[in-house]
């Protein structure tokens, strides 16, 4: 498990997607979060819920097809990428495989004024 992190790791590219029911989310997500903080088990139980349907509405949305993807901007996350990182030795080629793209493409990527 440990050496498919280091390959590839989920947390690095941002991807996302516009609900169908962006209001509904929104409202579920917010009593999941009040209902865990109560911290008693019956509140803690109904959070659950709450997720297992936010849960739920994604797969709908999901299977429907009708969903726009956010796509991730690789030259631009990079960059906030390398602002947070300036002090550490960063290789270009790390970068551009935490992308999942060549480190060609991510320098025409630069190179077009989106970096």
């Amino acid at each position: 498990m440990q050496q498919l992190l280091e390959q590839v790791d989920p947390f690095v590219q941002q991807f996302g997607y516009t609900p169908s029911n962006p209001i509904l989310l929104r409202d579920w997500f917010q009593r999941m979060m009040n209902g865990w903080k109560r911290g008693k088990a019956m509140d803690q139980l109904q959070a659950k819920s709450f997720l297992y349907q936010l849960i739920h509405e994604v797969y709908r949305d999901l299977e429907g097809g009708e969903i726009r993807y956010l796509q991730p901007d690789p030259a631009c996350s990079a960059k906030i990428y390398l602002d947070k990182h300036y002090r550490e030795p960063i290789m270009f080629q790390q970068i551009a495989d935490m992308f999942g793209i060549s480190g060609g493409q991510l320098t025409r990527l630069f190179k077009k004024g989106k970096g």
